[in-house]
């Protein structure tokens, strides 16, 4: 943790004064678990996990993979707990102006908590129910076009990357890998052997099973798809990222795919739906609540009709 610390980009002298105590990471295995310290604050782990809460599941995974990333995060959070820290001592905190907005912020939090508590509350009640196959399968029977899936092809292919090689060298090393291979070579160890693909080496450039719109590269599609019999092998054929040479390896008819494929997805959106529906309705009875008393002078008052619009003046004839 030291050594991501220091990492951050802003002058040694004021990194090394503003966080004048790190422990290890290994150490910071709970919330209380101290990660730097001064005279004025002491900054946890649990501070950290509060702001990493804010993002997105994904944004968050992908954050704890930058170390800089992380270091900027821990120094913007001892930056914010000292100012805080001195404004306390300054007796900011008393202001009525910051009164306010603390007590909007806790009312804030405390309401996207409600909501989290709320949502899960629905998930467990769901998940309890009885015989949701049966729900799901009355769901799948009702639009069984919607679970259709698109005619698909999968194909191994060597790609030979202009960025890397140039445009006339990548052709040039496609037409050379075709001839080798309807000269005998084996197309996927081939693959592995010399395409640019970083995948090749471990799928031997072998794609999976894709759709002719919407996956991939659409030139590489449009080739794939009129390849007429499995085995045929292109021509090079430019793509976003080179030169391409593509074998169909098999193909898949349009067809509905079977309940037991998509029963997983059907009751997740069952799930969602219910989850949904009762958050709506828990929403509606806040809004719609007889007690609320309403002072409609004050609330009219909050809004201000817009100034008046002027007319252009008048051009007079000379």
């Amino acid at each position: 943790m030291i050594a991501l610390i220091r990492s951050l980009a802003a002058p040694a002298a004021w990194s090394a004064a503003l966080l004048s105590v790190i422990v290890p990471a290994a150490q910071a295995a709970d919330s209380d678990a101290v990660l730097a310290r001064t005279p004025l604050v002491t900054m946890t782990r649990g501070d950290f996990d509060a702001e990493m809460a804010r993002l997105t599941p994904e944004l968050r995974e992908d954050f704890r993979h930058s170390p800089k990333r992380v270091t900027d995060l821990l120094n913007v959070i001892l930056v914010n707990k000292t100012l805080a820290a001195q404004a306390k001592r300054e007796g900011l905190d008393s202001e009525p102006d910051v009164q306010q907005m603390i007590a909007t912020e806790t009312t804030r939090v405390l309401a996207q908590r409600q909501l989290r508590a709320l949502d899960e509350k629905a998930g467990r009640e769901f998940d309890a129910k009885a015989d949701l196959t049966t729900a799901a399968r009355e769901r799948y029977l009702v639009n069984p076009e919607r679970f259709r899936r698109p005619e698909e092809v999968s194909v191994s292919h060597i790609l030979f990357e202009t960025a890397k090689r140039g445009d006339d060298e990548a052709r040039k090393l496609a037409l050379d890998a075709r001839a080798k291979v309807l000269g005998g070579a084996d197309f996927n160890a081939l693959a592995a052997q010399i395409s640019d693909d970083p995948s090749a080496k471990s799928n031997h450039g072998r794609s999976g099973f894709f759709p002719l719109k919407g996956k991939m590269d659409p030139t590489f599609s449009a080739t794939a798809f009129a390849l007429a019999k499995v085995g045929d092998i292109s021509e090079p054929v430019k793509t976003k990222l080179g030169w391409d040479l593509i074998r169909l390896d098999e193909r898949r008819a349009s067809g509905i795919r079977p309940f037991d494929e998509v029963k997983s997805e059907i009751v997740a959106e069952m799930r969602q739906r219910y989850i949904t529906e009762q958050r709506t309705a828990a929403l509606m009875a806040i809004r719609n609540d007889p007690a609320i008393v309403v002072n409609q002078p004050a609330l009219d008052a909050l809004s201000v009709p817009p100034p008046p619009i002027e007319a252009p003046p008048q051009k007079t004839k000379p």
